[in-house]
């Protein structure tokens, strides 16, 4: 496996970290993988290397105001500024690798900006994988604050409040908790605007997701996952009738993350094959 990394400047004079994770042999297909919230790409880089022994390129990037890329510590101008970061890198995917399928990864926040990015943009890949997609908030807002929220951050959108996620629910893993606690990369920000984005968007998605466009899309949720509801994730797949809707048992919030991580793996891999997501 080889393993780059560096730094792209996006439009608004940031510096966008980002790596890559590539098989030794020639690549069957291209995973673009999108993080959550307070977190960072190289907590999937043992994702990477399982993928990339199976031949398949593995990149991500860390999102505005998180990891080693610039800007205020959780913030985003917006979800459709991160597509457009997203985009550049996908673009590049898609000259270098023009005969191989591009699928995305989100996680979490990532999971939701996965399922937002389809709607406008499912043309420049092939396949969408949304993992524990942050569309109803595990403990939710009042009405009262989200309406308040909505008020602020188009007044003081770069304003950080504590995201209050409750880390014990991360994973089933005690050391995959405590790795986090202890990753300086990590952090527990998020800017009035990207909370109002999360929630936001999470409904929109909801409500239009029989307008999701048709390609090869898997959801999976840990039934245990207290950080988000796997009732959004259920109501988008009422909503949109997706058969390929995974509910694992038992499991926590970070399904990659779990003990039986190998089983998460395996079900993304037989995916991607049974499904026989090509180049479209």
């Amino acid at each position: 496996m080889k393993h780059e990394t560096g730094y792209w400047v996006s439009e608004n004079q940031e510096n966008i970290f980002f790596q890559t994770w590539a098989p030794d042999k020639t690549s069957k297909g291209c995973i673009f993988i999108l993080h959550g919230l307070g977190e960072h790409s190289a907590r999937y880089a043992h994702v990477a290397a399982w993928f990339a022994e199976r031949q398949y390129l593995v990149q991500s990037f860390d999102l505005p105001g998180h990891g080693k890329s610039d800007g205020i510590r959780g913030h985003a101008e917006s979800f459709a500024a991160i597509h457009n970061i997203a985009n550049h890198f996908i673009s590049d995917l898609n000259t270098a690798y023009p005969d191989i399928p591009i699928i995305i990864y989100g996680h979490s926040m990532g999971g939701e900006l996965a399922l937002d990015y389809g709607f406008e943009n499912s043309h420049y890949v092939d396949g969408i994988i949304s993992s524990s997609p942050g569309l109803i908030p595990g403990n939710p807002p009042s009405k009262i604050i989200i309406a308040l929220s909505g008020i602020l951050q188009a007044i003081i959108p770069k304003y950080q409040i504590d995201n209050n996620l409750p880390l014990d629910g991360l994973s089933r893993d005690q050391k995959v908790i405590d790795d986090y606690n202890a990753d300086p990369l990590v952090h527990n920000w998020v800017s009035m605007r990207i909370g109002s984005e999360i929630i936001n968007r999470g409904r929109w998605i909801i409500d239009h997701a029989d307008q999701f466009p048709e390609i090869p899309l898997l959801l999976q949720i840990g039934e245990k996952d207290i950080l988000v509801s796997p009732e959004g994730v259920l109501a988008f797949a009422r909503n949109k009738n997706v058969q390929e809707c995974k509910v694992w048992s038992g499991f926590f919030h970070e399904l990659h993350n779990e003990p039986e991580q190998e089983k998460i793996f395996e079900c993304l891999y037989e995916w991607i094959i049974e499904r026989k997501v090509i180049r479209h």
